[in-house]
């Protein structure tokens, strides 16, 4: 099944953009799985295309409209280092002079979009983009508390790499595939509130317990009811299927929707945000 703006469309000649994705698709590798392609056409520009496999396990294919340019633009307006920080209240951002004004306005948009109960996590949380991989070569983001308090969500090159291969959310208003990373990793910061509140009380012994286990992660396997994740990432650990999760509910909900229906409502209602609900500072 082919779909342009939106709508079923006719397949009387599969779009080469559409026929450069699908050739993604044929591996064993990705078979059941859902794909967000940025796919270059000489002449013709930079074209995100989605696919999928429904469930009578048809491939559906959706084509947007070719990019301006390379890559999904960011959505923020600020676009330096300190009125971000004063923005959102957030810890350092740095370090100065590897940001580009287009990865902060990435940043600022992300930032922006947060609803209020949820940029509690932002309090003393520092951003780092680093030029060096992360554990392994595909690993594009991390999130880290430490036992002097620090909070840190760091970039990893990938992160950055990645835009001009892929994007978030659907193809007729594709998101950069930054702006997943980056909100993926607060989904861990928002996960681990309960356990940072602990450490920063002094209670480490309950922090490293409710790192494991937490209300967020006990509602969220209950949403989940036996299943993994929502991506191939998201099936290693109840953690990065929450994070993954996460980003889906906020970048391509009807993905979320799509995988499954009560983790979807379970989002909607609020579940994620059960462990915000200490109101001290």
């Amino acid at each position: 099944m082919l779909r342009r703006g939106g709508q079923d469309a006719k397949l009387r000649r599969l779009p080469l953009a559409a026929q450069g994705a699908l050739a993604y698709l044929t591996g064993p590798r990705y078979w059941g799985a859902e794909l967000d392609l940025l796919v270059r056409v000489r002449g013709a520009g930079t074209t995100p295309v989605s696919l999928r496999f429904d469930r009578d396990g048809d491939v559906v294919i959706e084509v947007g409209p070719p990019l301006k340019g390379e890559r999904p633009r960011g959505r923020g307006k600020r676009a330096d280092l300190e009125s971000i920080q004063r923005a959102h209240g957030t810890g350092s951002i740095g370090p100065s002079g590897r940001w580009s004004k287009r990865e902060l306005r990435i940043l600022d948009g992300v930032l922006s979009s947060l609803p209020k109960r949820e940029k509690r996590v932002l309090r003393k949380l520092r951003f780092r983009k680093l030029s060096a991989p992360g554990r392994s070569p595909l690993q594009t983001g991390l999130y880290e508390m430490d036992s002097r308090g620090r909070y840190t969500l760091k970039l990893f090159r990938r992160a950055f790499r990645s835009e001009t291969t892929g994007f978030a959310g659907g193809p007729e208003n594709p998101r950069s595939r930054l702006e997943w990373t980056i909100v993926h990793e607060l989904g861990h910061a928002v996960a681990l509130w309960e356990a940072r509140r602990a450490f920063e009380r002094g209670d480490f012994q309950r922090g490293r317990r409710l790192q494991r286990n937490n209300r967020v992660l006990r509602g969220y396997r209950k949403a989940l009811g036996g299943k993994l994740g929502p991506t191939p990432y998201g099936r290693r650990s109840t953690m990065e299927s929450f994070a993954e999760a996460y980003a889906l509910f906020y970048l391509d909900p009807e993905a979320l929707r799509r995988f499954s229906r009560s983790v979807f409502d379970w989002f909607r209602e609020g579940g994620h945000r059960a462990g915000l609900e200490d109101r001290s500072p």
